[in-house]
């Protein structure tokens, strides 16, 4: 299925004729190298010209009105890549990869840009692309990916210092929301109303019992042409990415609050905690326990404790520290849970303060020797003890 699927395309045209705003689920970066414009997206009417690069980002309307005609290279990403991408770039402040596409939503919060990077700067660009948009029409994908991919680096490496961000803090904190994209099969082709109509309302009601037949119903279509409508657009029946929606949105409560596993289950649409942890895993490799116990160290939530054990909560007594630990339910704890991320220094650092504490909270509670603890992240720290 998978077998001449491209996550990178580039191709060159030129155009005469209007072109009515379509959508793509996909990143496009647009170069002009000839010719002039009147696009039509998010950012009103504006005139393109040799020297501009426009960037949508997926499910973004965009028409063009040509002044003559225009000549332009396009380049198709693939959505999940471009995610991985980030993910990779951010990862020391990322919790893992679900967290990575909400955090890109709101720091890429423009979806439609015209970047005027001028023709000196685009010029710098015109071999790699032409090499580029040679490989995708000889469909050496395959054989050449790593030049591929050196071309696509070597072209954002010029267009990202143009883009603009929004002001948002990088902290793992600040993440609101996430959305599960997991790999799909997609066609670079404009995405039909019907499909981004089913779309949006199921990301707007996920918690709802949806059926085919009553999602067909509110696009006047059939089930079945609904299904295959849905699945030409984003690789998913409507109740397989319904499915995707609710995972993601039961990852973030699992994150970000303290409600059991049955609870974020049936808050998401989920009636039986059977069937939330079954879906649970079978998108993410990781039970809804496995999963919340490894949320990183230095959270504002009771990351070791639930409203069970509140009542036996005692103040951190070093300084005046407000966090609230259970010490007991620490010590016992399997550690070696923690995600990978804390690799990344800043992570390391934060690990450490809190075992540094850990060890004076359960020093001031009487324990005398450390080495009983069976704790593989406080073995360092229990040699000399």
């Amino acid at each position: 299925m998978l077998r001449d699927y491209q996550m990178l395309l580039a191709r060159t045209q030129t155009v005469h004729r209007p072109v009515g705003p379509l959508a793509y689920d996909c990143v496009k970066v647009i170069i002009v190298r000839h010719g002039s414009a009147v696009l039509f997206s998010e950012f009103g009417q504006k005139p393109v010209r040799p020297g501009d690069v426009i960037l949508l980002g997926p499910n973004v309307l965009c028409g063009s009105e040509p002044e003559e005609h225009i000549t332009i290279t396009t380049i198709y990403a693939d959505t999940d890549y471009v995610i991985d991408q980030a993910f990779w770039q951010h990862a020391g402040i990322l919790h893992d990869r679900l967290d990575a596409m909400g955090f890109a939503e709101k720091l890429y919060s423009h979806p439609a840009q015209i970047l005027r990077l001028g023709e000196d700067r685009t010029g710098m660009m015109m071999a790699w692309l032409e090499e580029m948009v040679a490989l995708s029409l000889d469909g050496q994908f395959q054989r050449r990916f790593h030049r591929l991919q050196a071309l696509w680096f070597a072209i954002m490496d010029v267009v990202t210092p143009y883009v603009r961000v929004s002001p948002v803090r990088l902290t793992p904190l600040q993440r609101a929301r996430s959305r599960l994209v997991l790999p799909r099969t997609r066609r670079f082709a404009p995405l039909r109303r019907e499909a981004l109509l089913a779309r949006e309302a199921l990301h707007e009601r996920v918690a709802h019992p949806w059926t085919l037949r009553e999602l067909a119903k509110t696009v006047r279509l059939s089930p079945q042409q609904l299904s295959r409508v849905f699945a030409d657009a984003y690789g998913k029946t409507p109740i397989a990415y319904l499915t995707m929606l609710r995972v993601q949105e039961m990852a973030r409560l699992l994150r970000e609050t303290d409600l059991p596993v049955a609870a974020t289950g049936r808050q998401v649409g989920w009636s039986s905690r059977s069937r939330a942890t079954e879906a649970f895993i079978e998108h993410t490799g990781l039970s809804p326990s496995r999963y919340r116990a490894m949320r990183p160290i230095g959270t504002d939530h009771r990351m070791w404790t639930n409203t069970r054990t509140s009542q036996r909560l005692q103040t951190h007594p070093v300084g005046r520290c407000t966090r609230r630990l259970d010490s007991r339910q620490v010590a016992q704890r399997e550690w070696i849970d923690l995600p990978r991320q804390r690799r990344a220094a800043i992570g390391c650092l934060a690990q450490s303060i809190d075992v540094m504490l850990l060890i004076l909270q359960l020093r001031c509670e009487g324990v005398d020797s450390l080495a009983q603890i069976r704790n593989p992240i406080l073995q360092p720290f229990t040699r000399d003890a």
